[in-house]
């Protein structure tokens, strides 16, 4: 990875820039390059249950990484998603038009890092769905880096303990497969 790549951080869902402070020092120290976040609040993401919502936040992704980029000498970005954000990120890479838009992210982004992203979410949003199906795994590969980071800080059980069960409830639900 050439030096000198901004990190832009897209949020998850009801979350607020305000949360990716913390996450911004760090990044900060630890690379010593700029870190974005992305100017999404619990209001953008209540209406993230419509594809115009989805295209809100992509527009304040885009706005992100074009001023990100337009201060830096590398022309491209290393953007990390949380949760929700991640499968924006995804989406964002497209060059395909989303409701009339080309994002093209391919273009600007190095790197995907998605942190807890439910990629597989089987009862998200019909978009998050569609994104799952467009643009399956690392579907801009070579071209974007990606990584992605999953906890396992519970695992699903349908016969275990009582947080082992909602864990399986919860991941049966989120991936289709309990035992997670």
């Amino acid at each position: 990875m050439e030096a000198g790549r901004p990190i832009v951080i897209v949020g998850g869902v009801l979350s607020f820039p305000a949360v990716y402070q913390g996450m911004r020092r760090t990044l900060t120290e630890m690379t010593g390059e700029p870190v974005w976040i992305v100017e999404a609040f619990v209001r953008d993401w209540i209406l993230a249950g419509s594809a115009t919502g989805w295209k809100r936040i992509l527009d304040k992704v885009q706005r992100t990484i074009r001023e990100a980029v337009s201060g830096s000498r590398a022309g491209k970005v290393i953007l990390v998603g949380h949760r929700a954000g991640g499968v924006v990120s995804r989406l964002y890479l497209s060059p395909k038009p989303f409701l009339g838009v080309e994002y093209a992210g391919v273009e600007h982004v190095e790197r995907l890092i998605t942190l807890g992203s439910p990629h597989h979410n089987r009862r998200g949003t019909r978009v998050r769905q569609w994104v799952d199906e467009s643009y399956p795994g690392a579907y801009f590969a070579p071209d974007v880096d990606y990584v992605s980071v999953a906890g396992r800080a519970v695992e699903g059980r349908r016969a275990g303990s009582l947080r082992e069960r909602a864990a399986y409830l919860f991941y049966e639900r989120l991936c289709g497969d309990g035992n997670t």
